[in-house]
Order: structure tokens, then C-alpha cells, then sequence
């Protein structure tokens, strides 16, 4: 049976579930990013089925568990914009944050979606492995990555698409220039140029987002757009690209952004074919317990209902 596999970007997903809400229980134990990562996952479940018209054959959870090695060592100031100074409000809801993020990884299987996560690994990272061994073991099926960070824009394929949970957005190949401007073969030079704000990974200077897309729309590829360099040399602000820093620039974010050409997934990729055979399972009694434990009444009190978009997911693994 053709399906979907869905997999979601766990801190990201996590963590935004944490700064829409203040969620507690009566002992002031912290749920925000509990109660809004089952409501965003069950939402989501229920609305790329529809928008698909496809069944649910596997929900899989990605987690980062610090930093890309290789990603440092390129740049080690890679991610250091999140290394602020908290005030000591920020380092409780950071605390808060990080310990639901475990709660979540070790008891989502009870409501049979897979959980990984591998120290030194980042989750884009892993999001990659599990999408090519779908492609292996199930070139029929659909993966869909459920994510705000636009870095998994690269891995669009007729296969593999992008859903974002906040737009309510789904991108493929087909949509993707209607949806961003830009054609998707032309995404990774793109983001190239004009850096990574959200991982402290600096662009090109004076090149933001709308000349990057000027350019990409103009010529195409990143080899394309250097063989103009003499055209592209006469402007002051796209000069810059061919200067040693300019280029060095370049060749930096490829390797920091790029994941199909510079990630080796050699350490993890047992993990991961292990991860997609196993056998899910839904708990009913263990979920309702996990429920309780956390006084997350408003799923308690529609469960029956609720849990059967996990139980029919599971029931489809094993058509």
C-alpha cells in the first residue's frame, strides 16, 4: 500500500510549542511543549491526510543533540548567535524546554511514532538519512518533513516535500516557484549566498534575500552565476562575491548548508534502517497514564477520538 511517511523536526518543533503557550501543572511543572507537539503532530497527521488523500504509514521524530562536529570545525562560530547571555528567566525556560524535549523523545513510541536521536548529531542531519532509506526501501511512498526551517527546502524531490505546520503550507516540486520565487534546483544557491540568520552563518555582504533571488532568477546555478563574473563584477554590492573572502564565503556555507554532498551518514545509517523496521505499537493505557501524569486534560477528554489517528497510522504499517 502506498503511503506517507512523516517526519517531524523535533526540536523545532518543540520548541516552538514552547513559546506560543504558558502551560503548567498545579505543582508548576512546565507542559507548554508537551500538550502543543501532540496537538501540532495530531493536526498535522489529520491534515496532510487530507490534503494527500493518502494514509499515514509512519510518524518518526528527529532530535538534535548538539552541534555538528564537522559544522565547527568549518566554522566555528557556526550557531554561536544562540549562545546569547539568559538572564536567569531564560536559562529556567531553556531547562524547562530541554527537559520536556526528553520527556517527549522517551515516551512518544507509546503512541507508536519512532523517536531517534544520537549525540553530535544535528537533526537535519538524521531528517536526511531517514529520507534516503525511504527512498531505498520504499521508492513508492511519499516522506513528508514537517519543519519551519527552510534548510530542508533542499530535500524536495518527487518524493520527499516539506510541510510547514505554522502556514499550514506544503512544498513540492511542482509548487515551488509559485510558493518562493525561485525554481527549486536553485534553492542551495540561494541560501548560499545570502547565509543563514537563524544559524548565525553570514552571507555574502549586502546580498539579503531579494538580490539573492535576483540572481538565482538571473543565472541560474552557482557555477552559472560565476561564469558571469565579469558582467556581475561592474555592480559594486555582487563585486563582492569575487573577492577571497567573498568566494571563501561561498565555498564555507556550501559545506555548512549542503547535506547531501558533505553529510556522511555512515555512523548512523544502521541506526537508521533499524529505526524504519521496527514495529510500531500504540499503548493506550500507557498514553492515558502519560496524560494524566501531566494533567493534560483537554486531550483526556476526547481520547477515544483522539488516539484513533495514531492507532490507524500503526494499523497501516503493517498493511
Amino acid at each position: 500500500m502506498r503511503g506517507l511517511h512523516l517526519i517531524f523536526d523535533g526540536n523545532n518543533t518543540s520548541y516552538r510549542a514552547n513559546a506560543v503557550t504558558e502551560l503548567y501543572t498545579k505543582q508548576g511543572e512546565r507542559t507548554s511543549a508537551i500538550i502543543g507537539t501532540l496537538n501540532i503532530t495530531h493536526a498535522t497527521m489529520e491534515n496532510l491526510t487530507k490534503e494527500l488523500k493518502m494514509p499515514i504509514k509512519e510518524v518518526i521524530y528527529a532530535w538534535d543533540m548538539g552541534h555538528s562536529p564537522r559544522r565547527t570545525s568549518v566554522f566555528p562560530e557556526y550557531k554561536g548567535n544562540r549562545k546569547k547571555t539568559f538572564t536567569p528567566e531564560d536559562s529556567e525556560w531553556m531547562e524547562e524546554f530541554i527537559h520536556q524535549a526528553n520527556v517527549l523523545h522517551e515516551n512518544l513510541p507509546m503512541l507508536g511514532i519512532k523517536s531517534y536521536r544520537k549525540k553530535g548529531w544535528e537533526g537535519d542531519d538524521i531528517v536526511l538519512g531517514i529520507v534516503e532509506e525511504i527512498d531505498r526501501k520504499s521508492p513508492e511512498d511519499i516522506s513528508v518533513i514537517i519543519s519551519t526551517d527552510e534548510d530542508f527546502h533542499q530535500l524536495i524531490s518527487p518524493s520527499t516535500h516539506v510541510y510547514s505546520p505554522i502556514k499550514k503550507i506544503l512544498f513540492t516540486l511542482d509548487n515551488y516557484k509559485e510558493l518562493t520565487g525561485i525554481d527549486h534546483e536553485n534553492f542551495l544557491t540561494y541560501k548560499i549566498l545570502k547565509g543563514d540568520s537563524s544559524d548565525g552563518i553570514p552571507g555574502i555582504p549586502g546580498i539579503g534575500e531579494k538580490t539573492a533571488k535576483t540572481l538565482v532568477n538571473t543565472y541560474g546555478s552557482l557555477d552559472t552565476l560565476l561564469e558571469a563574473g565579469e558582467e556581475l563584477k561592474k555592480s559594486k554590492r555582487t563585486a563582492k562575491i569575487f573577492t577571497h573572502e567573498g568566494l571563501s564565503i561561498l565555498d564555507r556555507n556550501n559545506k555548512l548548508i549542503n547535506l547531501r554532498d558533505y553529510v556522511d551518514l555512515s555512523e548512523i545509517q544502521e541506526d537508521i534502517s533499524e529505526l524504519l523496521e521496527d514495529e510500531p505499537v500504540v499503548d493506550e493505557k500507557a498514553t492515558k497514564a502519560f496524560l494524566m501524569r501531566y494533567q493534560l486534560t483537554s486531550i483526556l477528554v476526547k481520547f477515544k477520538s483522539w488516539i484513533e489517528v495514531f492507532s490507524e497510522a500503526v494499523d497501516n504499517f503493517y498493511e
